[in-house]
């Protein structure tokens, strides 16, 4: 393991508690960023106007950049000494994001 913090604790576990929620933070306004490229400002019933989809593409790279965004802190910070352990939790946080946003983004 790296080196160890206060208490034991190496610092890895610590530095986790203050990127994850600014990935979190990034990957969120991705994804609402996404979400308005997918479906204009008026949502995707359209309001009256019909649905914008032209930068749906886009907002499908958008969405995709946010899940890597939120997964890069579980993979590159030294959480665990194991790497393989660190990678496949970055691709699973990643994908849940990917997959949990998709349909509201969308508009699925």
């Amino acid at each position: 393991m790296g080196p160890q913090g206060r208490g034991g604790v190496p610092l890895g576990r610590v530095h986790l508690l203050w990127a994850v929620p600014v990935a979190l933070l990034g990957a969120l306004a991705l994804t609402v960023a996404a979400g308005v490229l997918a479906c204009g400002i008026s949502g995707c019933s359209g309001g009256g106007f019909g649905p914008v989809t032209d930068y749906r593409l886009i907002a499908v790279a958008l969405l995709l950049v946010a899940g890597v965004v939120l997964a890069a802190p579980v993979a590159l910070i030294a959480w665990t000494g194991r790497r393989a352990v660190r990678w496949t939790a970055a691709a699973a946080v990643g994908l849940a994001w990917v997959l949990w946003a998709a349909p509201g983004v969308m508009g699925l």
